[in-house]
């Protein structure tokens, strides 16, 4: 309802740890246009790696993804949360830059399972830290604008990159958008210090 749309961007807004998470996950999504988006296109197509290229690149991002789960268990205690999001997207962004450089499959091969290796102990601390910091009466409400704001702004920014790519090349364009991300990283970083 309205009511709790309402209730949950107040607490969005009373809460730094819950607008952190959610300013975070726009980042995430940015991240997961371009992969989904850019990098297939570029590796399908203009680097003439086919589907079954895609999918070796999906397999190993999933095991770097199952390894950083891992090693998130059992060190997640010992790392700062925050940091752990903001210093995985820091080097995130410099796979985004040095990505449309790289042409042997084994390179591009090695960078995706890196971005697995990152991307999942920022998946899992974002949950963590929303479900540390938001009382259980407002969870269903804070986890639905999650989902709605991962979905509608995936939808948006796939929907732009795939009309960019049409006209540029995406090589060019993931590299602009890895600077783009570096430097709202490094503003991330400075507002959260």
């Amino acid at each position: 309802t309205i009511s709790d749309l309402k209730d949950a961007i107040s607490l969005i807004k009373s809460d730094k740890n819950v607008s952190f998470v959610l300013f975070s996950i726009l980042f995430l999504v940015f991240v997961g246009a371009n992969v989904y988006v850019l990098i297939v296109i570029l590796v399908q197509q203009f680097l003439g790696y086919g589907t079954t290229g895609v999918g070796k690149l999906g397999a190993l991002t999933a095991f770097g993804m199952a390894l950083g789960a891992f090693v998130l268990g059992f060190l997640g205690d010992k790392w700062n949360r925050k940091n752990v999001i903001i210093y995985s997207f820091l080097i995130i962004s410099a796979l985004l830059i040095i990505f449309p450089f790289l042409k042997k499959f084994l390179y591009i091969g090695f960078f995706s399972f890196l971005g697995g290796l990152l991307l999942s102990p920022v998946m899992i601390s974002q949950d963590t830290l929303l479900h540390e910091n938001v009382p259980s009466e407002f969870r269903g409400r804070i986890f639905a604008s999650k989902e709605l704001l991962i979905n509608g702004i995936f939808l948006i920014l796939s929907y732009i990159f795939g009309i960019l790519a049409e006209w540029i090349y995406p090589a060019k364009i993931i590299f602009f958008n890895g600077v783009i991300l570096l430097i709202l990283t490094i503003f991330f970083l400075l507002k959260t210090k």
